[in-house]
């Protein structure tokens, strides 16, 4: 019995480290993005949401998170990372970001390449979404 109760520890072990490893999500302006384990947005870190500006142009990047939102304007002509902190242990997981004109966007946890443009959403900067 207790092989089979490690077996199953080891299978399961393996499925949680697969599902935690998958690489950054990618879309087209607009991306959902999964912070924190399977969603739950556990813990405080940074968050981050990369854009792949490919030309000069006046940029408008907006991110729903639960029961707030931000905003930021900016013109970019390069690559940018948008970075927010995740500072409660509870928040929703999942946040909605978009970026007008589209570009490709990808989010993942953490601090972004240390030569990386950023661009950083501020206490400040959040509010209660609009209904």
């Amino acid at each position: 019995m207790s092989l089979s109760f490690a077996v199953l520890v080891t299978v399961v072990a393996s499925a949680l480290f697969a599902y935690e490893a998958q690489p950054p999500s990618r879309g087209e302006g607009k991306i959902d993005c999964k912070f924190g384990s399977f969603g739950f947005g556990y813990g405080r870190n940074d968050v981050w949401v990369k854009a792949d500006v490919a030309k000069d142009e006046h940029y408008k990047f907006h991110v729903i998170w639960g029961a707030v939102e931000a905003f930021k304007e900016a013109d970019l002509s390069r690559e940018v990372y948008f970075l927010y902190r995740k500072k409660d242990f509870w928040s929703n997981g999942y946040a909605t970001n978009a970026i007008d004109p589209g570009v490709t966007l990808s989010c993942g946890n953490g601090a972004p390449p240390t030569e990386a443009q950023i661009i950083q959403i501020t206490d400040d900067d959040w509010q209660l979404r609009k209904k």
